[in-house]
C-alpha cells in the first residue's frame, strides 16, 4: 500500500476516500437484492397497536397526578388524560390549520427535543411557533397567556407538554369514540422534515405552486404541502385506495417492521467494513513508522493510533460511506417505484417509502450530525482564538492591561458583576462595583481586615488609572470593532441574499471577504473554481 506509508493518521487518504464509495455502494446493492421491502400499512397497524399499549400503561401508572387516568375504553382514557393534562398551545387550533393539522404545524406538539424547546419557549414568551398554510414559520399570540414564573413555566413547557402529548399520539378522544384513528401527532422523521421545509433558503429552492385561495391566488410552498399531504394521508394509498398517514404511529411502526426485515445487516456491515479497513491500513502504518522487523518490535506500535474509535478521518470515512449508501439505497427505490407505478403519483410515494432502507437513513443522519457537531466545534475554536488574540491586542495597548485584569478578577467576588465587564465603561463601572461590594462584605468580618485594606489600595489605585486611561480604552475597542463590523455585517448581507437567490457564486464571495480580512487564504472563490477544487484528487486542506 503505497499510498499508506508514512501516511499520518489524522489525514484521508485517496485509498481511504475510495474504499468508503466502495463499501457503501457494494452494502446498498446486498440491500437492494436481499432486503425485503416494508408495508407501511402494516407499520400503521402496528404501531396503532403499540401507541394504544403505551397510553393504557402510562395512563394506569401512578406517575399521572399519582392516581390512574386509564378508562373502561381507550377514548375515555384518552378524554381522561386530557383533561388533566392541557396544554397552552390547544388555544391555536385554528390559527394552525384546524383539528387536522395543527399538530403537524404547531411545533410544540412535535414530540422531539426540538418540540420540547418550543413548548418552552411558548411558556415564557406567550407565543406558539410553527408555520401558516403556505408553508412559512409564523407566531401567534395567546390569547390566556400570563408569564408564570420561572419554576412554573419549565414545568408546564416540559412534564405538562410530555404527558399532553402521550394524550395525543393516539388520536383525539372524540374521533376514538367513532371508531376513528384521529389526527395523532407526526413522528420524529416528519416532524425534523416539516421544521427544514420552514427555513427561507431550504423552503425557496423547493420551489412554490400558485393556488387560488378566497380572494385570490396564493403562493403554497411545495414541500411543505408534501408534508401535511404525508402526515393527513392523503400523499400515500394502499392499492385498495386506503390513505396512510404518515405520523408517530406508522414510524413506530416502521422500527418493527424494518427489524423484522433486518433492514439493520447492511448498515452495520457497511459499518463494519469501512471499520477494518481503518484498523488494518493504520495497522500496517504504524509497522512501517516503527520499522517492526520480528514479533518482539510489536510491542512498540501504539494500537491506540489503530483503534477504531472517534477521530477525524474515520468520521469522514463513514460519512462518506453512509452517504453513498443512502444515495443509491433511495434512488435504487426511486426508480423501482417508477417502472411500477408509472403516472400514479399516490402508488410512487407509497412504493419508495416503503423500498428505502430507513436503517441507512438513521445512520446518514447521525454520520451527518458528527460532521455538523465538529464542524461547529472546529469554527468555535477558531473565533475563540480570534477573540483572544484581539483581546491580548487590546491589553497590550493599555498601559498595565495584564496587571488590571489580574486585580479585577482578584477582586471580583460574583459572577454577576465580572461579567458586567463588556465594554469600556463597563470594564470601569465593574470594577468600581466589585469595590464597592468588597467594602461592604469586607465589614462583616474583622479578621479579613488586613486583607480589606490591601485590597482596597490596590483597587483603588486601579480604579484610578482606568478612569484616567479610559479613553484609550475606548479608542482601541471601538477602533477594531469599526473596521471589523462594517466587513462582516456586508458578507452577511451578501450570503443571506444568496440563500434566498439560490446565487451560489454571491455566497461564495460573501465567505472570501472574510476569511481574506481574517488573513487566511481562500481555495476558491466561486462556484466553478469549488468545482474545480472537487474534481482534484488530493485531499482536502482545512
Amino acid at each position: 500500500m503505497d499510498t499508506a506509508k508514512g501516511n499520518d493518521n489524522n489525514k484521508l487518504t485517496k485509498i481511504d476516500r475510495l474504499v468508503a464509495v466502495a463499501s457503501g455502494a457494494f452494502c446498498a446493492t446486498f440491500d437492494a437484492i436481499w432486503t425485503e421491502d416494508i408495508s407501511l400499512f402494516d407499520a400503521y397497524n402496528i404501531g396503532s397497536d403499540e401507541v394504544e399499549n403505551i397510553v393504557n400503561k402510562i395512563a394506569e401508572s401512578k406517575i399521572t397526578r399519582g392516581k390512574s387516568l386509564k378508562g373502561k375504553s381507550l377514548d375515555e382514557t384518552i378524554g381522561n388524560l386530557e383533561r388533566e393534562y392541557p396544554m397552552l398551545g390547544d388555544e391555536l387550533t385554528n390559527d394552525f390549520g384546524g383539528g387536522t393539522q395543527h399538530h403537524l404545524r404547531d411545533f410544540s406538539h412535535h414530540p422531539t427535543p426540538l418540540g420540547l424547546m418550543f413548548s418552552i419557549l411558548m411558556q415564557f414568551t406567550g407565543k406558539g411557533y410553527g408555520t401558516d398554510t403556505t408553508g412559512r414559520f409564523v407566531s401567534y399570540k395567546l390569547p390566556s397567556w400570563k408569564k408564570p414564573s420561572f419554576v412554573q413555566g419549565i414545568y408546564l413547557g416540559t412534564v405538562e407538554w410530555l404527558f399532553h402529548m402521550i394524550s395525543d399520539i393516539a388520536g383525539s378522544s372524540g374521533s376514538v369514540a367513532k371508531g376513528k384513528p384521529g389526527t395523532g401527532l407526526p413522528g420524529p422523521m416528519l416532524s425534523a422534515v416539516k421544521m427544514l421545509s420552514s427555513v427561507p433558503g431550504v423552503r425557496n429552492i423547493a420551489g412554490k405552486t400558485t393556488e387560488r385561495r378566497g380572494g385570490g391566488p396564493v403562493a403554497v410552498y411545495d414541500f411543505s404541502q408534501t408534508c401535511s399531504k404525508l402526515f393527513n394521508g392523503t400523499l400515500l394509498a394502499d392499492v385498495e385506495g386506503h390513505g396512510i398517514p404518515f405520523d408517530f404511529r406508522t414510524e413506530l411502526g416502521i422500527v418493527s417492521e424494518s427489524i423484522a426485515n433486518k433492514q439493520y445487516i447492511p448498515v452495520i456491515m457497511n459499518e463494519l467494513v469501512v471499520s477494518a479497513f481503518y484498523s488494518v491500513s493504520r495497522f500496517i502504518d504504524e509497522i512501517d513508522k516503527c520499522s517492526v522487523n520480528n514479533l518482539s518490535d510489536l510491542s512498540n506500535i501504539d494500537v491506540r493510533r489503530c483503534l477504531p474509535w472517534s477521530n477525524a478521518p474515520l468520521r469522514h470515512m463513514r460519512m462518506i460511506s453512509s452517504v453513498t449508501f443512502s444515495t443509491i439505497d433511495i434512488t435504487t427505490a426511486g426508480v423501482k417505484a417508477a417502472i411500477k407505478n408509472k403516472g400514479d403519483k399516490k402508488g410512487f410515494a407509497l412504493d419508495l417509502l416503503q423500498d428505502v432502507n430507513y436503517w441507512g437513513l438513521g445512520d446518514f443522519f447521525l454520520a451527518t450530525n458528527s460532521e455538523a457537531v465538529a464542524a461547529v466545534s472546529k469554527a468555535y475554536r477558531y473565533f475563540s482564538d480570534i477573540v483572544n488574540k484581539k483581546k491580548d491586542e487590546i491589553l497590550a495597548s493599555i498601559p498595565n492591561g495584564e496587571e488590571w485584569l489580574y486585580t479585577i478578577k482578584m477582586a471580583g467576588s460574583t459572577y454577576g458583576t465580572v461579567a458586567g465587564i463588556g465594554t469600556p465603561i463597563g470594564f470601569v463601572s465593574a470594577a468600581i462595583g466589585v469595590y464597592t461590594e468588597l467594602e461592604k462584605s469586607f465589614k462583616e468580618y474583622a479578621a479579613a481586615k488586613k486583607m480589606r485594606v490591601e485590597t482596597e489600595q490596590i483597587c483603588a489605585a486601579r480604579i484610578k488609572e482606568l478612569k484616567e486611561n479610559q479613553e484609550i480604552i475606548d479608542r482601541a475597542v471601538s477602533d477594531y470593532f469599526v473596521e471589523y463590523y462594517e466587513l462582516f455585517d456586508l458578507a452577511f448581507k451578501k450570503m443571506d441574499h444568496a440563500i434566498v437567490t439560490n446565487d451560489s457564486d454571491e455566497f461564495i464571495e460573501g465567505n472570501t471577504m472574510i476569511q481574506k480580512k481574517l488573513g487566511y487564504d481562500t481555495q476558491f472563490e466561486n462556484q466553478e473554481e469549488f468545482d474545480g477544487l472537487m474534481d482534484m484528487d488530493d485531499s482536502f486542506k482545512l
